[in-house]
């Protein structure tokens, strides 16, 4: 009778360890999974912070385009609206920087620096504007 009842405790504990592995594993598996996907978050939402600045920044282009009837580099407002920009993104912690400006035809040509400290994206991207 000692024997079956120690029996039955041994087995009892082992399925409470099992229980308790299982529970664990899950937890794990569960917080990596969210870490995970916290991180990719964060890449998509600079990625996208990124994608919409170079719509936002084609958008000036083309306006400086028109008021300076050709070169949007040359537009009198074309540094102001650039400056705007740069402190638009600094104040959302990012760092922005536009290098290599040429203007060909009706095609607007610069490289465009983006980072958040940590992702940083380079594209040189040509814009049509008329």
């Amino acid at each position: 009778m000692m024997k079956d009842e120690q029996a039955q405790m041994i087995i009892l504990a082992g399925i409470i360890i099992a229980i308790g592995i299982v529970l664990l594993a899950i937890i794990v598996n569960t917080a990596a999974l969210s870490g995970e996907r916290t991180i990719r978050q964060e890449l998509s939402d600079v990625n996208y912070d990124f994608k919409c600045l170079k719509d936002t920044y084609g958008d000036v282009l083309k306006r400086a385009a028109s008021e300076s009837g050709g070169n949007p580099f040359d537009a009198a407002n074309y540094p102001k609206y650039e400056q705007q920009l740069i402190e638009i993104c600094a104040s959302e912690g990012y760092a922005l920087a536009f290098d290599n400006r040429t203007y060909a035809g009706t095609n607007a040509t610069v490289t465009i620096t983006f980072s958040d400290g940590e992702t940083t994206y380079i594209e040189t991207k040509t814009y049509e504007l008329g």
